[in-house]
């Protein structure tokens, strides 16, 4: 493939499954992409950890020679991918209704998803669970009692309903 003048660098074929594989086997061994430290020698190590990764994968002669910066690029899109299929079998799990259980999650998912670890846990998010959300308060002397409920939406408030009740003393 020739590069034009001024084009950037050239397109090179998508990568295969047996590609996809062997990355996550090899991000598998190097524990130290893993760390989530960033602390200098942390960040040296990283950088040896993706040479020595890349090296490697060009060795197995799978397909065409991929760069650092593009193995980087597929181990970031597979996390995305298996977070996001990891989320909407968690949603489908927990919908009411009945109906069959959703589907296993493919191979690939379950390796990415297995070296991730504790990137995917749930971190106890009250609106978490697209339920809503209420909350009773009182004041000091007992007479007002405000019900909230709010419904949040990727971060955002779409509607907040104010019930007051009052005693009649």
């Amino acid at each position: 493939m020739e590069k034009l003048e001024g084009t950037g660098p050239a397109r090179t074929s998508p990568i295969s499954a047996a590609e996809r594989s062997l990355l996550v086997g090899m991000i598998r061994e190097e524990k130290v992409l893993q760390n989530r430290q960033t602390a200098g020698i942390i960040c040296v190590r990283k950088r040896e950890a993706w040479a020595r990764i890349t090296t490697a994968f060009n060795g197995q002669n799978l397909g065409p020679r991929r760069t650092e910066i593009q193995l980087k690029k597929v181990w970031d899109r597979l996390k995305i991918k298996a977070k996001q299929e990891h989320a909407v079998k968690r949603r489908e799990e927990r919908k009411t209704g009945g109906g069959a259980p959703p589907a296993d999650l493919p191979e690939e998912t379950d390796n990415v998803l297995a070296i991730l670890g504790d990137d995917i846990k749930d971190l106890g998010n009250q609106y978490d669970d697209d339920e809503m959300a209420y909350s009773a308060k009182s004041n000091r002397h007992g007479r007002l009692i405000r019900f909230t409920q709010s419904l949040f939406v990727r971060g955002k408030t779409f509607g907040v309903i104010i019930y007051n009740l009052c005693d009649t003393l």
